[in-house]
């Protein structure tokens, strides 16, 4: 809500300019997936050269994969392209964080909390980096994981806490009859 303020305050009604952040925040994350996909396959050893193509396909596909145009042409789907940018910003940090109170450290936890406050989809990001931590034994890393999860655990009580509940009807219908 806090963007759609802002591009109201920025445009005005005019809907061309709330499409136009949406297009720059998709392009953002173009970026990201480009970067993130490069340091991912630099720590796991696969890219050897910077000439490797795999970064550049894997964000040439996310530019283009069609399921993205509900987050970009609809005003109001802009929630998974922001909780995408959150995402993948705090994984970037979170691959270049060497020890546990670098900067590094610092804004893959400020991305990670913007991205709970912004849409449900962050809610894997824990999982992911425990999982990439044990897969590719990042002991130095353990700590942050640590923190991404207490984190997590925190946002998940208050939440309770607030809502009375952790989904909405909806998606609590889907958990209860194990519709994934």
């Amino acid at each position: 809500e806090v963007t759609l303020w802002l591009d109201c305050k920025l445009w005005g009604k005019n809907p061309y300019g709330f499409h136009i952040s949406n297009v720059l925040i998709h392009l953002i994350n173009v970026v990201l997936v480009f970067v993130v996909s490069r340091k991912l396959y630099k720590q796991v050893g696969q890219i050897k050269n910077k000439t490797s193509l795999i970064p550049i396909i894997a964000s040439t596909l996310f530019l283009l994969y069609s399921f993205h145009s509900e987050s970009i042409y609809w005003i109001i789907g802009r929630g998974a392209s922001l909780t995408t940018l959150f995402f993948l910003s705090a994984f970037n940090f979170f691959l270049s964080s060497k020890k546990t109170m670098d900067k590094n450290f610092f804004f893959c936890l400020l991305f990670f909390v913007l991205g709970l406050l912004t849409y449900e989809l962050i809610w894997i990001f824990p999982l992911i980096v425990l999982i990439f931590t044990i897969n590719f034994k990042q002991r130095e890393k353990i700590a942050l994981v640590f923190i991404i999860w207490i984190l997590f655990i925190i946002y998940l009580i208050l939440k309770f806490i607030i809502t009375d509940r952790l989904a909405g009807e909806y998606e609590a219908r889907s958990l209860t009859h194990f519709d994934v």
